[in-house]
């Protein structure tokens, strides 16, 4: 039996009369609006990059597991356009690499990519990074966080400082990288120093994940 309200009318007529009133008065359930069109698309292999970025995750469950790693947009060789430093991760806890739960793009390091994109004369631009890690002299290897782009040490040049959670041979700690300028024009980096971690048990104390 259908309940009651307060005015005599019970529940089931009551929605009726919403459903009519809301009918009258032009309201009506629309069909759902043609999904918009594309505005972005994934392009970074046609543009030449390639990088995959790897956590460390071998199910002892670390900390910078989850907070990702960084990125940063700077102009390295002095030319007018943005270029790309990614980070990348390394093996965390006491095992291989190989004992991984996704196993990554070997070989474990920071990447430079140089901008050599080409605008075109109809006004478009096409997209083209170089890998110039090599080259470039940069070995960040450890468990990179984060990275900060400034010229340090105001020769004209951007440096970068890559940020490492703790000093631990595999982690690594973090680093600045002087940018010199070489007899051709360009830029290498070169190691300036070095920052210890106060607290290298910041990773967290290694737990087994239960399956």
């Amino acid at each position: 039996m259908a309940s009651t309200l307060r005015n005599g009318i019970n529940r089931r007529d009551f929605a009726k009369l919403g459903a009519a009133a809301a009918l009258s008065r032009g309201f009506a359930f629309a069909p759902s609006p043609a999904p918009a069109e594309e505005i972005f698309s994934d392009r970074t292999k046609e543009a030449g990059i390639d990088f995959v970025h790897f956590n460390g995750m071998s199910g002892f469950h670390f900390y910078p597991e989850m907070m990702g790693s960084g990125v940063a947009l700077f102009d390295y060789d002095n030319d007018g356009d943005l270029d790309i430093f990614l980070v990348q991760g390394a093996m965390l806890g006491p095992v291989d690499v190989s004992q991984a739960v996704f196993h990554p793009q070997l070989p474990l390091r920071g990447r430079l990519y140089r901008n050599d994109s080409v605008c075109n004369a109809d006004g478009t631009c096409t997209l083209k990074f170089v890998d110039v890690t090599e080259e470039s002299g940069i070995r960040a290897e450890g468990y990179g966080m984060g990275v900060t782009a400034a010229d340090f040490n105001n020769d004209g040049w951007v440096d970068l400082y890559i940020t490492n959670p703790a000093p631990t041979s595999r982690v690594g700690a973090s680093v600045l990288l002087f940018s010199i300028t070489t007899a051709t024009g360009g830029s290498t980096f070169s190691l300036a120093t070095t920052w210890i971690s106060d607290s290298p048990i910041w990773l967290g104390a290694p737990r087994r994940a239960e399956c």
